[in-house]
């Protein structure tokens, strides 16, 4: 099978960063669709907590969740600092060793996720699995 790239930046990316020639630019944009602001605000109001799970770059779902009002221009505090925008990477450690979580899960691991539930407002650069353990946490 050809090479597979990943990361999402310097700091992750399993390639080089070097000797690359510039060519051009291409941009393109997903707009979210009509009134999903709206149906967010009237959401948050009526006491549910929306998250946004996505394969985007971090740095695009941040700006597409603060657009939808999912995220506040004002930055957070304490914990939810540290959970505001989660990524993938961040959960390659945090899956489960079973398909589901069990009473055998590292006590760590038992603090971390209850902290994400109750701060994580976008889940970024995310695989499916990754998605699966998010809704079953």
């Amino acid at each position: 099978p050809p090479p597979k790239f990943e990361g999402t930046g310097p700091q992750d990316c399993n390639f080089p960063l070097r000797d690359f020639e510039f060519v051009g630019l291409y941009g393109i944009e997903d707009p979210p669709k009509e009134n999903v602001d709206t149906a967010v605000i009237k959401a948050t109001k009526a006491g549910v907590k929306v998250v946004m799970v996505t394969g985007d770059h971090p740095d695009t779902a941040r700006a597409i969740a603060k657009r939808i009002n999912i995220l506040k221009e004002d930055r957070p505090s304490g914990d939810a600092t540290d959970f505001n925008v989660i990524t993938g990477s961040q959960l390659d450690t945090r899956v489960p060793q079973g398909d589901n979580f069990s009473d055998n899960e590292p006590e760590e691991n038992v603090r971390w996720w209850k902290k994400a539930v109750t701060h994580c407002r976008v889940f970024a650069r995310v695989s499916p699995i990754h998605k699966q353990v998010i809704v079953q946490a």
